[in-house]
């Protein structure tokens, strides 16, 4: 399967401008497995034809207080529309989900990104609804997700330090409902690693090359089960991607 670059690079750049967003929000009596994984996800299923993707992304962090563990979520959404294999990606006028405005970035992607005023993003219920006014070849349409996100445990894989020169084992400890699960290490500069895994996978272990191929440095190693749906709107084959993410900063070494 193709998958488009320009969407991929796009989430790693906004994992680690949010960092910043999502550590302050933290305290440091939290126990949160994962790090500064409150940020967007940065992998984007991988979808031959389509000419147009719209992620609702849930990513979820787990935190310890006075011996509970609960789930805590922040909210994102991408979406792109054109050529996505060949990353050229059209306007196609505003984009929101449930009223909530995406940006529309230089390349032409959309992005719906937590605030200093609404820092868990918007409220994914048991439904939503995307709408788009349209343009570049693209008629305006409204679709409404009513599927539910995976669920994904925490990571249980070793973080902090990693060493580049050994294989690494992604993993975390469950996942449900999921069509597949995405695994990717990926390096401060934009390098990155992914491999997509059948939907009830929950662990996969990286060559000691791939590992060196994201470069020494900070980085990220993030698990994300998604499911997904299709409509054709105008002629145009459109997905609609729930995805859940487990995210956590590590310094490959």
């Amino acid at each position: 399967m193709k998958t488009s670059k320009i969407l991929l690079n796009l989430g790693i750049v906004l994992v680690f401008s949010f960092a910043t967003i999502v550590n302050s929000g933290c305290g440091k009596d939290d126990d949160n497995n994962s790090g500064g994984s409150a940020a967007t996800a940065t992998n984007i299923p991988p979808i031959d034809d389509a000419d147009g993707i719209m992620v609702a992304i849930k990513t979820v962090s787990f935190v310890s207080q006075q011996g509970f563990e609960f789930e805590t979520f922040i909210n994102t959404a991408v979406a792109a529309f054109g050529d996505l294999s060949g990353e050229q990606l059209v306007d196609v006028g505003t984009v929101d989900l449930d009223a909530n405005v995406l940006d529309k970035v230089d390349n032409n992607a959309y992005i719906l990104t937590p605030s200093a005023t609404n820092p868990t993003g918007p409220t994914f219920g048991s439904s939503y609804e995307w709408n788009v006014t349209g343009g570049s070849g693209f008629g305006a349409f409204s679709h409404t997700v009513s599927f539910a996100f995976p669920s994904i445990g925490k990571l249980t894989s070793a973080t902090g330090t990693i060493s580049s020169a050994s294989p690494y084992t992604l993993s975390v400890q469950s996942v449900a409902d999921a069509d597949s699960v995405i695994y990717q290490i990926a390096g401060s500069n934009g390098s990155n690693v992914l491999v997509t895994k059948t939907g009830n996978s929950t662990s996969h272990t990286f060559t000691a090359a791939e590992v060196a191929s994201v470069g020494k440095g900070t980085g990220l190693v993030q698990v994300a089960a998604y499911t997904y749906e299709s409509s054709i709107e105008g002629g145009k084959t459109i997905y609609y991607i729930n995805e859940s993410v487990v995210t956590d900063f590590v310094e490959f070494d």
